[in-house]
């Protein structure tokens, strides 16, 4: 899920993707690009400065959309590679050496373009510092990382979200150092059938404030925590309400 200039949209399994304006509901597009899993959805504005739709498929493929109509900008055929965004289009700079055994699931950026934090499929979120383009720091989960999410300004949070029950939130402001984190466990729902022994977690997204945490379920739910911006900022803490 992604959220950002007046919109909202999801992914699916088999390369749905569902695009709303958030003041009015109304529908933009709804149906499959690709037929593969949409890993992570992005909305922000390019060098040209109109908001897009970026969109990162299981088929190795980012695909960059114009958000109003969903008309093709561009298409990029890429793992793990850094590219240059430009008034004409998208140039390669780099391949970035991720160091994991299995494919990669999602990236996000820190608000301030300092980090880079991409999540793999065998456990592993890498945090990178793009000045130099290395690795600082790793964090491993007991599952498949899906998500990445850094929060917006100021709150420095670091979410990742397993396949299944488990969040982690790290404090991005100790990336660099002994990581800080807190584990929370998405609890059962109403949509939740009694047989159900896993939550199975299908994306993930800060609010543009950064108080809240957005979690969607394969349940079609979304649990919402709430983050004590001011606790955190005031006194230093990662803790969540």
């Amino acid at each position: 899920m992604t959220v950002g200039a007046g919109c909202i949209a999801a992914g699916g399994p088999d390369g749905q993707i569902n695009v709303q304006r958030l003041n009015d509901g109304e529908s933009i597009f709804q149906g499959a690009i690709g037929s593969s899993v949409n890993n992570a959805l992005q909305i922000t504005a390019d060098a040209s400065g109109k908001p897009r739709l970026f969109v990162c498929n299981n088929d190795k493929r980012v695909r960059i959309f114009e958000l109003s109509t969903l008309e093709s900008v561009a298409e990029l055929c890429c793992e793990a590679y850094l590219y240059t965004i430009t008034p004409t289009g998208y140039r390669f700079m780099i391949a970035l050496d991720v160091g994991v055994t299995d494919a990669g699931m999602g990236c996000s950026w820190s608000h301030s373009g300092s980090w880079l934090a991409t999540a793999s499929q065998d456990g592993t979120a890498s945090i990178w510092e793009m000045q130099r383009h290395r690795v600082v720091a790793q964090h491993r989960t007991n599952s498949a990382c899906r998500n990445v999410k850094f929060s917006p300004s100021p709150v420095d949070l670091l979410a990742i979200s397993e396949h299944e029950d488990f969040c982690h939130l790290i404090d991005a402001r100790c990336l660099s150092s002994q990581l800080s984190s807190q584990q929370l466990c998405v609890p059962q729902t109403s949509s939740s059938s009694p047989e159900m022994e896993a939550q199975g977690i299908s994306g993930m997204t800060f609010s543009p404030s950064g108080k809240q945490l957005h979690v969607g379920l394969e349940t079609s739910a979304v649990v919402t925590y709430q983050v004590d911006v001011m606790d955190r900022i005031s006194q230093g803490t990662s803790s969540l309400a």
